[in-house]
């Protein structure tokens, strides 16, 4: 019962709780349910919201550190997500700095 609590916390829950639920469900269960979760989170990381994909990737940071066994299952799909769809998205940030280098470009040049 505990331990199924504890489960929903590393799929449900915000990032800093995902993690640290993570580290106790290793703990308690010696990482025998993380294939589990590496599954469960591999099917849902097209349509997670990105609050909910910080903390899915808090979790696979996690199981590929302490059980990379369960993680390489799925790691090609991961990885791929990760790198196209996260890594790979510009910033708004950048977006900022571009506009601002305009700016001040325009004003130098004139």
């Amino acid at each position: 019962r505990t331990v199924e609590r504890v489960r929903r916390f590393v799929l449900e829950a915000d990032p800093r709780h995902a993690k640290f639920a993570t580290r106790l469900l290793g703990a308690v269960r010696g990482g025998e349910t993380w294939g589990e979760i590496v599954e469960a989170i591999a099917e849902g990381l097209h349509d997670a919201e990105p609050e909910k994909l910080v903390a899915h990737i808090a979790v696979l940071v996690e199981v590929a550190r302490d059980g990379p066994e369960a993680f390489e299952t799925r790691s090609e799909e991961i990885m791929s997500f990760l790198v196209k769809r996260v890594l790979m998205q510009p910033s708004p940030v950048d977006k900022v700095r571009l506009l601002l280098a305009v700016i001040l470009f325009s004003s130098t040049a004139c």
